[in-house]
């Protein structure tokens, strides 16, 4: 196949240029006959390597890197973790060619990227939608199930029968009900569990 690059014409032009840079360098033309080009090969051995990827990090450990001062700015979602955008920077920019863009059209609304920059505060709100942003570092952790609930519950129940009396298990248990009710009571009205409406 003409044109077509093989290890054999690699080999022919290393060796020419080895012995135009002897020849050059020591002023004769008595250059070796027998030149091994391979011990100048960067790759293992001569051969060909397999080209690995990159081993991948998960998106936690991706958000405790380092800033890059050759990567974009911008602050991507990363899985709910945030972290930099991993693209290089367009010449005398802070963003990469993709966030530059959005950059600019959202600019041109009055608005900002979405998660912001990586130089800047992490954002609770989108810049661009204004809506809440539910970081995976900053979630409450979830409330307990109601089964869970009732066995706590009957654990509190158990405990305070046992030390004070059926008296007091019956007050508690009417009072944790009540406020149960009270904050259901509020939250169908549009407010939350603190009573604001």
């Amino acid at each position: 196949m003409p044109g077509h690059l093989t290890k054999a014409l690699v080999n022919q032009w290393a060796t020419d240029a080895y012995i135009a840079g002897y020849q050059t360098g020591s002023g004769t033309d008595d250059a070796p006959q027998e030149i091994d080009v391979s011990i100048f090969d960067p790759r293992k051995n001569g051969k060909i390597s397999q080209i690995t990827k990159r081993e991948k990090i998960n998106a936690e450990e991706r958000s405790q890197l380092q800033y890059d001062p050759c990567k974009c700015d911008a602050r991507v979602w990363n899985e709910g973790f945030g972290a930099q955008c991993s693209r290089k920077k367009v010449d005398g920019e802070i963003l990469c060619v993709s966030c530059l863009k959005k950059h600019e059209d959202l600019e041109s609304k009055g608005l900002n990227l979405t998660f912001g920059l990586v130089t800047d505060e992490r954002p609770t709100i989108s810049l661009d939608k204004g809506a809440e942003l539910a970081w995976k570092d900053l979630k409450k952790e979830k409330s307990s199930s109601p089964n869970q609930e009732q066995k706590a519950l009957e654990a509190i129940e158990i405990e305070y029968s046992v030390a004070r009396g059926g008296e007091m298990r019956v007050n508690l248990y009417c009072k944790i009900s009540s406020i149960r009710k009270d904050e259901t009571h509020i939250r169908g009205q549009g407010g939350d569990a603190t009573g604001k409406i």
